[in-house]
């Protein structure tokens, strides 16, 4: 542009505009960080520059992603931006690795654990965990979780917290194992009358043990007792040991035919001394009819129930049996079999103890039969009553088999050896009354009942 003044000199002005269209070079670099105790971290865009330049100068930094967390453990790709003060830009990628060193914090408490009926126990990590934590997310192992009889008493457990990232802490729990006393699932506690009765099983002392407490006497017709029973429907028997029996009352194993105070019952029990007793209602609500047997040393007592038949049995060793009485009760098809305590007066507690308690489905009504010699339903008396005399007979007999004559109160009165099919037994020296016959063979005992007239 040209311009002339009144003067007629000469000027000129002009505007130059300078651009910079560079774009910068972007460098970016892979770089580490650590989660802090709160599980986070944090970059600037400059922690990964690595030198980015530009023919002016660089205006501003820029990274996509600049705050972390326990979630973005491991690689991460961030763009990291530069731009020039023209507005040139150019990116370039940095892998940001997240990393969490920090341990976590293991805090065990002390705990108590009961044994069930089985004898065993099992615990989780929680159980013993008492406020273990990390700055992430971490998870709890326990060196032992099953117990058994053996662990009774304290127990040193180890309790482990392991995060994502492999960091580990310990701390150490005591375990307190319990023997506990609740009745194995089978098993079933009734408390009769005022007896305040309570029924509890040790697992972990001997075979297992029951132990019945119960306080008061037992009227005829109406029973004050501790059971702990199974049900079973239909023929049965049960078996129990007293290995223990404390406050002067009874122990005993009874067929019942419910819960209420005046059932229909069979009971079989013992002081442990020299005499056992019968105790059997056949009506319910009725009166019991008591029998005392001099009987001693007696530990073991079986009854067994065929139909409306009732055998009942003692025993010093649990091995050999004799037969204590027989009766027939109509009594409904689902029974309790089991055992109880019972007190010797109004006020008194007695506490009973047994071990090797069995109830089993479909007994016969006798003892059990002999192999290779004799069944229990193979041998047949008759005639029953008898007066004089009473035939034997055995069919399937391959040797010799001693049969005993025995009063009710357990005195034998009369022994011989059975060697053939039928055998003629003189029964004129007896009495009128109830006699039991027994059959021994290789260890193996038969009871049959002989009424003499």
């Amino acid at each position: 542009l040209t311009a002339t003044n009144a003067c007629g000199n000469e000027s000129c002005s002009f505007n130059v505009v300078v651009s910079d269209v560079t774009t910068p070079t972007a460098l970016a670099k892979n770089i580490t960080k650590y989660l802090d105790a709160s599980g986070n971290t944090s970059i600037v865009a400059a922690d990964i520059d690595n030198g980015s330049t530009d023919n002016c100068s660089i205006a501003t930094r820029a990274a996509s992603k600049t705050s972390f967390s326990c979630s973005d453990k491991g690689t991460n790709n961030v763009i990291l931006t530069v731009t020039d003060a023209a507005g040139n830009s150019a990116s370039a990628n940095s892998v940001v690795t997240i990393m969490d060193a920090i341990n976590p914090l293991a805090i065990a408490k002390n705990i108590s654990v009961t044994l069930n009926p089985l004898g065993t126990a099992t615990i989780t990590a929680a159980n013993i965990n008492n406020g273990s934590y990390d700055n992430c997310s971490f998870t709890l192992t326990a060196n032992k979780t099953s117990f058994a009889c053996a662990d009774l008493g304290a127990n040193t457990v180890r309790l482990t917290a392991t995060d994502a990232s492999g960091n580990t802490a310990t701390a150490n729990s005591t375990v307190t194992v319990v023997e506990g006393t609740a009745l194995p699932s089978s098993w079933v506690s009734c408390v009769l009358g005022a007896s305040n009765g309570i029924g509890a099983y040790t697992p972990c002392t001997g075979p297992g043990r029951f132990t019945l407490t119960s306080t008061g006497y037992s009227s005829p017709s109406a029973d004050v007792q501790e059971s702990v029973y199974q049900t079973l429907n239909g023929n049965g028997s049960v078996v129990a040991h007293i290995y223990d029996l404390s406050g002067n009352g009874w122990a005993g194993i009874q067929i019942r035919e419910d819960c209420s105070p005046g059932a229909k019952k069979v009971l079989i029990k013992t002081q442990l001394q020299t005499m056992i007793r019968s105790d059997i209602r056949n009506t319910t609500g009725g009166s019991t009819v008591s029998t005392q047997i001099l009987r001693a040393g007696v530990k073991w007592l079986k009854i067994s129930r065929t139909g409306n038949r009732f055998d009942a049995f003692t025993s010093t060793d649990g091995v050999g049996w004799m037969s204590a009485f027989t009766t027939t009760i109509t009594m409904g098809a689902s029974a309790q079999f089991g055992m109880i305590s019972e007190g010797i007066n109004f006020t008194s507690t007695t506490q009973a103890r047994y071990d090797h308690c069995s109830v089993s489905a479909g007994a016969k009504s006798v003892e059990a039969g002999i192999p290779n010699q004799v069944a229990a339903n193979e041998i047949n008396i008759y005639p029953n009553p008898a007066t004089d005399h009473v035939t034997i007979e055995i069919p399937e007999i391959t040797g010799k088999v001693k049969c005993s004559v025995y009063s009710t109160d357990g005195k034998m009165l009369h022994s011989e050896m059975v060697e053939q099919v039928t055998t003629v037994l003189d029964v004129s020296y007896l009495k009128p009354g109830v006699y039991i016959l027994r059959f021994d063979s290789d260890g193996e005992i038969v009871t049959k009942r002989l009424v003499v007239y």
